[in-house]
């Protein structure tokens, strides 16, 4: 089969001579329809920034499919089923001369029904932990359950830091990070939200989604940015989430707006900061544990998927679409289309 695969850092390219996965019993065979670029690692893996392991290595972790067929002992999938985080290898797992980066950017993928499993008298860690994050999705748009994935995450991690309807955000970033923030926190119910970045269109969308207050930091150093958030009369917060990993605005905040509020980082280290420096800002978070809730938000209209992604680019142009993520040219989160249209839960998607 097809799949993106680092070769070595700094070298991608879609390899044709991958082989297919092959199922145990609680595993299903999925083609896999697109993935999510990820603004936040695949970039760093494909430079060899983030250590994939070892190569060459098929990248992506936003992936989505369709379930092709089951082993033997799998009861909760079903032929037809739209599935998040398909994978050609788990992480730590070898075919051939491919390592895993995940697994996404891959025409076929595995998923594992762990709910039969531990039904069967099995422990979730007989089994890769990365079974937990592959959830059955209803039907819809693929390429719209891709914004699931990170949904999923920053919905957890807020309900973790603590916000809730009424609360006050401020969301440090303008990437599409932080508009899964600010759309959450705003379908969340909270009361204000405020959010800091450097590109007007960008900050324009945060607005569309519900940012209550935006602030274009171009240019300004962190105590005139502190300055200002406190001119525009946005104090006090609850929370602060940063996108972008710049905990040096954080004593400035404290000082002049935000002296009580609770300060987190989400995100992986510039290669100038360690994790060491930011692991007193950094929660836990598990995408499994709001499943539910996140398509209840997007059941009731208040989550509209599509407003989180733009283009589609088809996998043979896996170098185009990492390269608009590096250099910041979507406002939005790059999917990369990888099936032709398929049958989702009997409808063509």
């Amino acid at each position: 089969m097809r799949a993106a695969v680092i070769m070595e850092p700094g070298r991608l390219r879609v390899a044709d001579d991958v082989p297919e996965p092959t199922i145990g019993a609680y595993e299903a065979l999925v083609r896999i329809v697109c993935c999510a670029t990820c603004n936040g690692t695949d970039d760093k893996l494909v430079k060899g920034q983030l250590g994939a392991g070892r190569y060459p290595a098929i990248l992506g972790h936003e992936s989505v499919g369709v379930v092709e067929r089951v082993g033997p002992k799998v009861r909760h999938l079903a032929p037809g089923e739209l599935v998040l985080r398909p994978s050609a290898l788990y992480p730590g797992e070898q075919a051939g001369v491919y390592h895993s980066a995940w697994g996404g950017f891959a025409e076929w993928g595995k998923v594992t029904d762990l709910k039969a499993a531990v039904e069967d008298g099995h422990s979730e860690t007989d089994f890769n932990r990365y079974c937990r994050f592959q959830q059955p999705v209803p039907a819809m748009e693929p390429a719209d359950a891709t914004m699931l994935i990170t949904l999923k995450e920053t919905k957890s991690w807020l309900n973790r830091a603590g916000v809730k309807a009424g609360s006050a955000l401020l969301v440090i970033g303008d990437g599409p990070v932080a508009a899964a923030f600010v759309g959450l926190a705003a379908a969340m119910g909270a009361g204000r939200i405020a959010a800091l970045g450097h590109r007007e269109s960008r900050l324009a969308g945060l607005a569309a989604l519900g940012a209550t207050l935006t602030l274009n930091t171009t240019g300004l150093d962190e105590r005139t940015t502190a300055q200002k958030l406190a001119q525009s009369g946005a104090d006090p917060f609850d929370v602060i989430v940063d996108t972008v990993v710049h905990p040096e605005l954080f004593e400035p905040l404290r000082e002049r707006v935000a002296p009580n509020a609770r300060f987190t980082v989400y995100g992986t280290p510039q290669p100038r900061l360690s994790r060491e420096a930011i692991r007193p800002y950094q929660l836990t978070f598990d995408e499994a544990e709001t499943h539910e809730e996140v398509l209840e938000l997007v059941r009731t209209g208040r989550l509209q998927l599509g407003a989180f992604y733009g283009p589609i680019i088809p996998l043979d142009e896996i170098d185009e679409a990492i390269r608009m993520v590096r250099e910041r040219d979507s406002d939005r989160k790059v999917v990369v289309g990888i099936a032709p249209k398929v049958e989702v839960g009997g409808t063509r998607a």
